[in-house]
């Protein structure tokens, strides 16, 4: 699966940062949960916080290592700032990664 890179820029304590979604941040994601993607992904749509955390963790990378993730140097953070802070920027990321609807799609009919 080849995935097309989406970037959100975030400012953290004055230092720049992007969260980017891409082939690294999935392995880093299953990596860190130690599972299939699709089922850290299904919690992560539920809105559980440490699914939640385990993709900031695998997103976001400092600018000026732009294919580099933090991965656990978030985990060993302040988790609750990452929580309150980037959990809005996770919704936005992970939506402009989803696949548009066809424009010439027909509904199915049963």
């Amino acid at each position: 699966m080849n995935l097309t890179r989406k970037e959100i820029e975030v400012n953290i304590d004055g230092e720049d940062y992007i969260m980017a979604f891409d082939n690294r941040s999935i392995a880093t994601y299953k990596e860190i949960i130690g599972k299939p993607f699709t089922q850290g992904y299904s919690l992560l749509l539920q809105g559980d916080d440490e699914a939640v955390l385990d993709f900031i963790a695998s997103t976001l990378r400092r600018k000026s290592e732009p294919d580099k993730p933090l991965g656990k140097e978030v985990l060993e953070g302040d988790v609750l700032f990452f929580l309150t802070t980037l959990t809005n920027h996770v919704v936005i990321l992970i939506s402009m990664s989803l696949p548009d609807k066809p424009k010439n799609s027909k509904k199915s009919k049963r």
